[in-house]
């Protein structure tokens, strides 16, 4: 099921950033680099927990939602089993995709 959020109502011509629209999988589980695979053959862009419930919520309630995501981290085939990459990976880029997340928030013109 696929939910398509009406963002008409934001302006981002002003955000510096680098920003994607597409589709994020929202799903009941963590990712692995074999389900990442499966998401890139779909053109999905990114994966999470909430989004999916959230824009449900949102169109079904005709409230405006704006759902913007960063990459923290990839789930990849680990050369070294056991050590947990992605969650390292999530910890240290974590506050630095935050302050750019809040700094476009600051940019975007909302109607």
């Amino acid at each position: 099921m696929t939910t398509r959020l009406n963002l008409s109502w934001i302006d981002a011509k002003n955000v510096i950033h680098e920003l994607h629209r597409g589709t994020i999988g929202s799903a009941d589980r963590d990712l692995d680099h074999r389900n990442r695979k499966k998401l890139m053959e779909k053109k999905i862009m990114g994966a999470d927990w909430e989004s999916g419930a959230i824009s449900k919520v949102c169109k079904l309630n005709d409230i405006n939602c704006l759902i913007l995501r960063g990459v923290s981290d990839i789930p990849k085939k680990h050369r070294f089993p056991g050590r947990d990459i992605q969650n390292i990976h999530y910890q240290k880029n974590t506050p630095k995709i935050m302050a750019i997340l809040v700094d476009i928030l600051n940019q975007i013109l909302f109607r």
